[in-house]
This record gives structure tokens, sequence and C-alpha cells, in this order.
């Protein structure tokens, strides 16, 4: 279950490393509020969240992620600050002890991370569609117990 909250949250995060990258503007397109359509996402092993809100202000520095687990609970408050390219960043929140991630821009809608959870190694890819509408996360790797992660979570943006 951790496994799975873990691999939604991530994409909280992806803009930090937008802003510390490039100075990007508010046409950025991985800014505004996305919501999990849990509908359309696949999350393996499961079961998926109940919801996800990920909020990513102009700043780049205010990012909130609220997510509720299957039995509705709260499960998610952690953040990090992007430091160079390729050089892991720690991770900060409940549970996050010896957690890092490491995060390469792929083009201007695309971000690639390797997560490191206290020792739990997943890699994302972050693609926002050419409309700015949605939001692909795939997020792959090894769980805790063993067992093969393969989220593809579906965010939509929110009108402003």
């Amino acid at each position: 279950m951790k496994t799975l909250v873990l691999g939604a949250s991530v994409l909280a995060l992806l803009p930090l490393y937008l802003s510390a990258q490039t100075g990007t503007t508010s046409t950025d397109p991985f800014l505004g509020t996305w919501k999990l359509n849990v509908a359309k996402s696949n999350f393996s092993p499961g079961p998926p969240p109940t919801s996800e809100t990920v909020t990513i202000a102009p700043d780049h520095v205010s990012v909130h992620d609220v997510i509720k687990t299957a039995q509705g609970e709260m499960s998610s408050d952690w953040s990090y600050s992007v430091g160079p390219e390729g050089q892991p960043s720690p991770i900060k929140g409940n549970g996050m002890e010896n957690s890092t991630v490491t995060s390469k821009r792929i083009n201007d809608r695309t971000l690639e991370h390797t997560w490191n959870f206290n020792g739990q190694i997943l890699h994302g890819r972050a693609v926002v569609s050419k409309d700015g509408k949605t939001m692909r996360y795939t997020l792959t790797g090894t769980g805790r117990n063993g067992e093969s992660v393969h989220d593809v979570e579906i965010f939509e943006k929110q009108a402003p």
C-alpha cells in the first residue's frame, strides 16, 4: 500500500525541477492544479488512492500534494528542493529519511526521475500532452515486498 501512495505522490514534485533547471515562466505546462483521474489510471499492485490533487504555484516553491488512500486517510506530506541535474536531492517528509530523487529534463513536456524511497528504487516519467490538459506519469520498479510496480497515472489540469 505504501508503495502505491509513494508512486502516486511523486507527481507533486515534478515542477520544482523545471524551475531550477530552466527559469520557466507561467507558460510552463506543469504549473497549476492537477487531479488524478483514478478511473483512467492503473496501479499495479493496487489498490489505487481514492483521490489526489497536486497544486503547483508559479514560484515552484509552493507545491501542495493531497492524497487519500482507499480507506480515505490522508497519506502524503513530503517535498524536496531540486539540485543540479543528475544529482540526488533529499526528500523531506513523513517516512522519507534516507530518500532522494534524481531528475532529468528530456524536453519541455517530459521529465524523468529516479526515486530512492529508503532503498526502494523506482523510475518515473512525466509527459504533459500537447494541449496541456493531461499529464501521464509512469512509475516502474520493484516495491518494498519485491513485487513489480507499474503505475500509469493520468492527471487532468483544472481550470484556474
